[in-house]
């Protein structure tokens, strides 16, 4: 997916790390999904265009999740609020 690059952590655990090119890359944040990894990019690039950031973002599909449960996940996932310091 765009933006998600996979790594494990100290506890040997599988995580999933999103980053989006602002001015340089900026990590959005870590999830224990590539699914919600990749929608949180997809967030990401949502909330960035709305605050005026004129760039083409590529947008994750994914696939085997029903809208309905694509939207509910969009809702649900956390995105820094420093993100919007970042695109100023």
């Amino acid at each position: 997916y765009f933006g998600v690059s996979q790594y494990t952590n100290r506890r040997q655990q599988t995580r999933y790390r999103v980053k989006i090119h602002i001015n340089g890359n900026y990590t959005i944040g870590t999830y224990s999904s590539e699914t919600k990894a990749a929608i949180a990019y997809n967030k990401a690039a949502d909330l960035l265009n709305k605050l005026g950031i004129q760039k083409n973002y590529p947008r994750n599909y994914v696939e085997g999740l029903s809208e309905q449960d694509a939207d509910l996940l969009y809702k649900k996932i956390h995105i820094s609020p420093k993100l919007k310091l970042a695109a100023k």
